[in-house]
Formats: structure tokens, C-alpha cells, sequence
């Protein structure tokens, strides 16, 4: 999301639009910032708009682990069962595939969010 996206969905006043505009705000300016980027990613917004309209976004399906230890503690692995595996001391995948967001209409998705604004408590 970029501050011109946000002071867009802002110009619809009500307790959602303030909200998000004051939440929201700091992130991008953060994001820019620190990450060189010109807005933010609003991770939380995009799953639920996902779930609404899953023709948003290209998806795969695959098995993620977080690494919890070491060098790469925090670091996201994605890797499936049939893949090349090497014995490296890496264990087999345990669990479900789960559905990994790959690329995203953002103009879709932003749209998608000022039609909720703008029916918020409507």
C-alpha cells in the first residue's frame, strides 16, 4: 500500500478509514524508510481479502517451515516432499501443504478494501 492508496480510502470518513489511516500510516513511512520500498505490505488485509476473492492473487501449494534456531532462526523454508533432497541433516517436511500467495492484483486489491470502507456500518 502507498500513502497515495491510504489518502484515498481516508477521504471515506468513518471510524474504519480513521483507523487504518492511523495504523497504517506509520508502517509505510516505516517500510520506505528502513526497506527502501515505496509503501508497505499489509499482510493481515491480504489474507482476508484472499479469503473473500481468491481470484486476487496466484497461489502454489507447498510445505513452509520457520527456522527456530540458529543463524537462520526466522528464516522461512519452502520446500516440497518430491523435491531434489540432498541428506543433509534437513528433516523430510511434516504436516499439510499450506497456500502460498505468490503475486497479487494490487489495484484489485486496493479497490477491494474501499468498497468495505465505504460500506463499513452501512
Amino acid at each position: 500500500m502507498l500513502h497515495a492508496d491510504l489518502d484515498r480510502l481516508a477521504k471515506t470518513e468513518n471510524g474504519l478509514s480513521r483507523y487504518l489511516a492511523q495504523t497504517i500510516r506509520p508502517w509505510i513511512t516505516y517500510s520506505m524508510q528502513t526497506r527502501n520500498l515505496p509503501g508497505c505490505w499489509i499482510h493481515d488485509v491480504l489474507t482476508i481479502a484472499w479469503l473473500l476473492d481468491p481470484s486476487l492473487a496466484t497461489t502454489a501449494e507447498d510445505y513452509l517451515d520457520v527456522s527456530l534456531e540458529g543463524i537462520t532462526r526466522g528464516m522461512t523454508c519452502c520446500y516440497g516432499r518430491d523435491t531434489l533432497r540432498l541428506n543433509i541433516g534437513i528433516p523430510e517436511p511434516k504436516g499439510a501443504q499450506v497456500t502460498i500467495l505468490q503475486s497479487i492484483d494490487n489495484p484489485r486489491l486496493i479497490s477491494l478494501i474501499e468498497h468495505y470502507i465505504q460500506n463499513y456500518g452501512a
